[in-house]
């Protein structure tokens, strides 16, 4: 057992050294009793990068929370602590405030790896959000923030649909031609339900669906919403065959 336990210390002791200068470039100090707080760094060892998509991610909703995710190097708390973030604002294309919020995080008791959650917010109009936060970490009571190239994270937001695959398919021709904006109303008229394919209806049942979604579209142009012309300058919901 007391060679188990000298064997156990050595390893510990080689895989430290190994950790640290494997993750960053920066010199950190062999692990002595100190905490070490971060942004988890990417499958090629570079800066955190994070998407978030209204469309997708929160398409029936103006405000959503992203995240990004953080790893603690050291001993993990008994409690939770605290830690301070910002923006770097020369590298952040959104408006602090109108585009996103930004406040203090939590790192959870007994954890090694924890998310960092903000607000994000969309454009009014539709499929027009698109910014960038470049995301720094400022400082907690209980960890440096080290090594200093992972104390920021890069997040992209945005209001983007791609054409699915099942578009083209027969039993959704009566949809008509695809356009980003016609899409993005259908999925807000299925509640926020992505279509991953159509495997789950008849073509019977489709027809009905693409009918009933035309009346609801005429009856919220008729009311002011989602009013969007075709190139052409026709309501875009008269292309879907009734």
């Amino acid at each position: 057992m007391k060679n188990m336990h000298r064997f156990a210390i050595l390893l510990f002791l080689s895989v430290v050294p190994a950790f640290l200068f494997s993750c960053s470039r920066e010199e950190i100090p062999v692990y002595s009793g100190k905490n070490y707080l971060f942004f988890t760094y990417g499958d090629d060892r570079g800066v955190q990068k994070q998407d978030f998509n209204f469309a997708y991610d929160a398409p029936l909703v103006r405000s959503a929370q992203a995240k990004a995710h953080l790893s603690l190097w050291g001993m993990p708390g008994e409690n939770a602590f605290e830690y301070s973030a910002g923006v770097v604002d020369s590298l952040t294309s959104g408006c602090e405030g109108t585009d996103f919020e930004i406040s203090e995080g939590s790192f959870g008791a007994g954890l090694a790896e924890d998310v960092y959650y903000f607000t994000v917010k969309r454009n009014e109009e539709l499929l027009k959000t698109d910014f960038t936060i470049r995301l720094v970490l400022k400082g907690s009571e209980y960890a440096e923030i080290e090594p200093f190239e992972y104390s920021v994270a890069d997040i992209h937001v945005y209001d983007k649909v791609e054409e699915p695959s099942w578009w083209k398919l027969s039993i959704a021709g009566r949809l008509g031609p695809y356009s980003d904006i016609k899409y993005r109303v259908f999925i807000i008229y299925m509640n926020g339900k992505i279509l991953e394919n159509l495997d789950d209806y008849t073509g019977i049942e489709f027809d009905a669906l693409i009918a009933d979604f035309r009346s609801w579209w005429k009856e919220k142009w008729d009311d002011g919403e989602f009013v969007y012309y075709d190139d052409s300058g026709n309501p875009v919901y008269e292309s879907i065959s009734k």
